[in-house]
């Protein structure tokens, strides 16, 4: 199978009416003829977990009590809109027994989420006694719930119905199942990003790729270089503190999804210099996407550096994920300012740089490697497949979002020397994110799987673990 194969496969899903209403459809699944009732005031979610994981660090056990509490919440909530599913069978029989419990336990209740972590569940709803939900890492159980609760037929306020017995083994199909939010552009205050957050726990999407800072605004504080939010916010308002990233950050965990930060250099740096114009640590690049001044990092300018440093130890830790966005997409040529032309040529050959600097991707790869060793040595950096397009030399397990390479347009398969398919032969870690959501022209998709047709979502994008496709293809 393809990668653009394995891209279909998601359209498909989004398009097919799923047995038992399973989002997204399980590896297995099956159901009886049986019917049971579940009152929402008379059942509880209860975490079985190791008493011994009490005693270890990390500990996660925490995750599954507040998940359960959620899901038993849900179920208690009026709200749901009372219909029946589309073939589903009548009420319980007289005999029937009610569903009061569902019993959940998680056999790693000590290991944090990543990109390799096993999410896999078992499900079983019996015809008597309590459902119980198995998963070997927390995660899993939160994917699991959400399955319980997609089983659920609301047939009354607070009051549903659930086929048994039913029995469901679920593993994601990728490890990466991302979304991006796009807060550089479009602000968005801390109440709504958990929103949005929730709506990905729903969905079973892992990863919240935030991309923050973009051309037109700043909105991080950076408490050792204040100007940065300052002067490149949107508004005093529109900015997020250390506080609002924990928030953010915590919340995310306890719904099973991994927040990946990006502040996206070098190209997309404008709120940088409009923040700091005294520093002169951006160059004009001219007109670019719509904005008259789009400006990029001037890499012969140690300033420059001096501040994403700064912005670097302070923000970094901030996030637990592994992975840190770098950005990386779409820059000019420096070589168009004779200043950072003539800087380059000096450099050439000298300690700490290349023999010939005198080109865009020697400079790229310089201002590459000054950034990536800024990183803690518990991170692995991201980049846009631009890094790629200009050889850039980085450890290994770095992941790559592709948004321009490749040939999967309308099902074509890729010939073996397209550059998609080489960045995949080499071994890459490889986030397909193709495609995204605008104010201007909103997919339809988009809006109508990851978001309520009353909100209007702006810059996001899809993103899906790609090197899992090829390897299994090839």
């Amino acid at each position: 199978m393809s990668y653009p194969v394995c891209l279909a496969m998601v359209l498909l899903l989004a398009l097919a009416e799923l047995a038992y209403g399973l989002w997204p459809q399980p590896v297995s699944s099956s159901a009886g003829d049986g019917v049971r009732s579940l009152v929402g005031g008379n059942f509880s979610c209860t975490a079985a977990t190791p008493s011994e994981s009490l005693l270890r660090t990390p500990d996660t056990t925490d995750i599954l009590v507040a998940a359960c509490a959620r899901y038993e919440g849900y179920l208690r909530s009026r709200k749901f809109p009372v219909h029946r599913r589309r073939g589903y069978g009548g009420l319980p029989s007289s005999g029937s027994e009610p569903l009061t419990q569902l019993v959940v336990t998680a056999a790693d209740t000590t290991s944090e989420f990543s990109l390799h972590t096993n999410e896999s569940y078992t499900l079983t709803i019996p015809e008597s006694g309590a459902a119980r939900l198995h998963a070997p890492h927390v995660v899993g159980a939160l994917r699991g719930l959400e399955t319980f609760f997609q089983l659920m037929q609301p047939l009354a306020p607070a009051e549903f119905l659930v086929q048994t017995p039913t029995s469901v083994h679920d593993a994601p199909r990728w490890s990466h199942r991302g979304l991006l939010l796009d807060t550089g552009r479009h602000y968005y205050p801390v109440s709504f990003i958990k929103h949005i957050i929730e709506g990905m726990a729903m969905e079973k999407l892992s990863v919240l790729h935030w991309h923050i800072t973009e051309i037109l605004s700043f909105p991080l504080v950076v408490e050792s270089v204040p100007e940065l939010a300052d002067a490149a916010a949107f508004s005093p308002a529109a900015t997020y503190s250390h506080e609002d990233v924990a928030e953010v950050v915590a919340y995310a965990r306890l719904h099973g999804v991994r927040v990946i930060p990006e502040l996206d250099m070098p190209g997309h740096m404008t709120a940088w210099g409009t923040a700091l114009p005294d520093k002169n640590i951006t160059m004009d690049c001219g007109t670019q996407h719509h904005i008259a001044n789009f400006s990029q990092a001037d890499v012969s300018n140690e300033e420059t550096f001096v501040v994403i440093g700064k912005v670097l130890k302070e923000i970094a830790p901030l996030f637990p994920d592994r992975f840190w966005g770098f950005g990386g997409d779409e820059t000019c040529d420096w070589l168009r300012e004779p200043r950072i032309a003539a800087w380059a040529a000096a450099q050439s050959g000298q300690p700490g740089f290349e023999q010939n600097m005198s080109s865009h991707a020697a400079l790229f790869r310089y201002f590459a490697k000054r950034v990536q060793a800024m990183l803690p040595p518990s991170k692995l950096p991201a980049w846009w497949n631009d890094a790629v397009v200009q050889n850039v030399s980085s450890a290994k397990g770095t992941l790559y979002w592709n948004w321009g390479a490749g040939c999967d347009k309308g099902g074509v398969v890729c010939p073996p020397g397209d550059e998609l398919t080489r960045m995949l032969r080499d071994g890459r870690q490889i986030v397909q994110s193709r495609g995204w959501c605008e104010c201007d022209s909103p997919s339809f998709l988009y809006r109508s799987i990851l978001s309520p047709p009353t909100l209007d979502i702006c810059h996001l994008h899809v993103q899906l673990h790609l090197l899992e496709c090829f390897t299994a293809a090839h």
